[in-house]
């Protein structure tokens, strides 16, 4: 069984599209239930607390799923305390996340990924299923398109809806 957290940490990587340093930086001041949305404004590397990688805060709207594990998550939480603890109330370090992910994956029988894996997910998804290109790269927080581009993995029946197109 993989501890809590470690769920809403993935939820969130591949929900909202965030790394796991941004997953691990998150604090209750930064979800905003009225406007349905999170605000990225740090990630942590090792134990510091840092700006995210590319400089600058961003928004990312609410998925409705996540929305409801967030709920739990902050209940009867101060709003600069961090929202993924671990079971002894501290922040997860990157070893522990990345451990027990690998755990989780193998004990379901998954093939082995990468946290950040949950991240192209994220971006692959919305472009998969029509966002814009534009907004998929807000979302991610890449400064040029072409970071985004490098994320997105094309499904076979969109590249055969793709070739469809040509018959029309």
């Amino acid at each position: 069984q993989a501890p809590a957290w470690l769920g809403l940490a993935v939820a969130r990587a591949a929900m909202a599209g965030v790394s796991m340093g941004e997953v691990r930086a998150l604090e209750v001041r930064d979800v905003d239930f009225e406007g349905h949305r999170i605000l990225v404004r740090r990630a942590m590397s090792e134990e510091t607390s840092l700006t995210p990688k590319s400089g600058h805060e961003r928004e990312v709207p609410l998925a409705a799923g996540l929305e409801v594990r967030l709920r739990e998550a902050v209940r009867d939480k101060l709003p600069r305390a961090r929202v993924l603890l671990d079971d002894s109330g501290q922040t997860p370090s990157r070893q522990q996340v990345l451990h027990q992910f690998k755990r989780f994956l193998g004990k379901n029988g998954l093939k082995e990924r990468s946290f950040h894996s949950l991240r192209h997910y994220f971006i692959s998804a919305l472009m998969n299923n029509g966002a814009g290109a534009e907004a998929v790269r807000v979302l991610a927080g890449h400064s040029k398109l072409e970071m985004t581009q490098r994320y997105v993995h094309a499904a076979t029946a969109h590249l055969r809806a793709a070739i469809d197109k040509l018959g029309k």
